[in-house]
């Protein structure tokens, strides 16, 4: 299991995240873009600078659906939310197999479950002055944890894009 910890940068125009593994070292970061209808935020390596990942939410739709996409601007996930009254449950369709989220009813706390097994634990910090995450990753390669790391961004980027409006 690995272990990161998510941020949210405080007080930016643009959504930004900043990923730290478990001994306070930088390795990821995201940042959205300014005036998007579409929402978008894209995931760099911070040792590389490259692209890795890049979300977009889908412009005209009644539940709202994200989409993500790789560096060479394939799609590799679908992401919608599901109807429900208590906690918030989303499903992601992707190249890694179907994913489902469960959150409590703020989203501050979720898991993400592949065939009924949870991958990925999402924890908010309290007491913080910025929006901080303990995220638990069950993945072995480095893609598995960069492509949960962004479901995880993803995921708060959506339960959470309205609230800087």
């Amino acid at each position: 299991m690995k272990k990161f910890v998510l941020k949210q940068k405080l007080f930016a125009f643009v959504r930004k995240y900043y990923v730290y593994d478990e001994h306070d070292q930088l390795l990821y970061e995201a940042k959205g873009k300014m005036f998007s209808l579409r929402n978008m935020v894209s995931l760099y390596d911070t040792t590389t600078q490259e692209l890795i990942y890049t979300k977009k939410k889908k412009i005209f739709s009644f539940m709202p659906v994200h989409y993500l996409y790789d560096a060479s601007g394939k799609e590799v996930a679908v992401m919608r939310q599901k109807l429900s009254m208590m906690k918030k449950k989303v499903s992601i369709d992707s190249d890694f197999g179907h994913l489902d989220v469960e959150g409590n009813f703020w989203a501050l706390n979720f898991g993400i479950f592949k065939d009924d097994v949870e991958v990925t634990t999402v924890s908010k910090k309290y007491f913080q002055l910025r929006d901080t995450y303990q995220v638990e990753i069950q993945a072995k390669t480095k893609k598995d944890i960069e492509f949960y790391l962004m479901c995880v961004i993803m995921i708060d980027s959506k339960f959470h894009e309205d609230k800087n409006k």
